[in-house]
């Protein structure tokens, strides 16, 4: 008999599930809308009889991994994930969540045939995800990362530009297609890439401080004359949206600090009365 504890793991895979199926069914053209708050799972969801089979093979094999990986059996749960996403490759949000387990896995390890293995099966799920009638950008940029991992350059560059293309104010396009231009010793392509993120004009917070630290990371590698006002203005940016989330202003006074322009702004200890929030006081 299945003890409480697996029960409980089961129940818990199958809502999980569930939540990323409702996820995916709400395409993105980059930035959330309201109306997407409002739609229901069950308004978007694929009651065809293909489509049902889809999700029920899919929970079925998404469960049995939470339970091999409950075990410690990693390898088991790895396929398990893997034929869970395959099964139903239009659910955007768990193709997404199994390819970044399945990169991760063995990742501490030395590289070896089964490494090469699962991120061949990585780059499968996506190539098949990414074949879905209007698939979001976010399939296509984690299949770019997966390509650029696997060390298919050219696939990469396709599937990146193609993310960018379908999401022009999602950055992971960006960032994965300038990484590959900067391992490649392209600095300048590297840095077109990124200010064309940098010209989107509707770019939240969150978008602006992710633009501004991958800059800096082009700066590391040894331009960082060139490239630090051009990160300079994606965090001033950031700051005048006046972000209220905690993590996030954190991250905006470490950058400004990498680049030697705390000056700029002043931490208060003090929180906001009102709102909750810190305060960042530009001089």
């Amino acid at each position: 008999m299945p003890s409480r504890i697996h029960l409980a793991l089961l129940a818990l895979a199958l809502a999980v599930i569930a939540g990323c199926s409702t996820a995916s069914s709400r395409k993105s053209s980059g930035q959330s809308s309201a109306s997407d708050a409002g739609e229901s799972g069950a308004e978007a969801a694929d009651y065809s009889a293909a489509g049902v089979k889809a999700r029920t093979e899919s929970h079925a094999h998404y469960a049995a991994a939470i339970l091999h990986e409950q075990d410690d059996e990693l390898e088991l749960a790895a396929d398990e994930y893997y034929r869970a996403a395959m099964a139903d490759p239009s659910n955007e949000a768990l193709v997404i969540e199994v390819a970044g387990r399945l990169l991760r896995f063995r990742n501490s390890e030395k590289p070896d045939e089964k490494t090469a293995e699962l991120r061949n099966r990585v780059v499968e799920l996506l190539k098949k995800a990414s074949s879905v009638p209007n698939a979001s950008g976010l399939v296509f940029a984690r299949l770019g990362l997966a390509y650029s991992i696997v060390g298919k350059k050219d696939q990469a560059i396709e599937a990146n530009r193609q993310a960018i293309k379908r999401m022009p104010g999602s950055l992971p396009g960006y960032q994965y297609l300038a990484q590959i231009y900067l391992q490649g010793g392209q600095i300048d392509e590297g840095l077109k890439v990124l200010d064309e993120a940098a010209k989107q004009p509707n770019a939240d917070a969150a978008f602006l401080i992710d633009l501004g630290e991958t800059y800096l990371a082009f700066g590391r590698a040894g331009s960082m004359d060139t490239v630090r006002p051009r990160a300079l203005d994606a965090l001033k940016r950031a700051a005048a949206l006046k972000a209220a989330n905690p993590v996030q202003l954190q991250r905006l006074g470490d950058a400004f600090t990498a680049l030697g322009e705390t000056r700029l702004f002043i931490w208060q200890a003090s929180w906001g009365a009102h709102n909750n929030s810190p305060r960042w006081l530009l001089r």
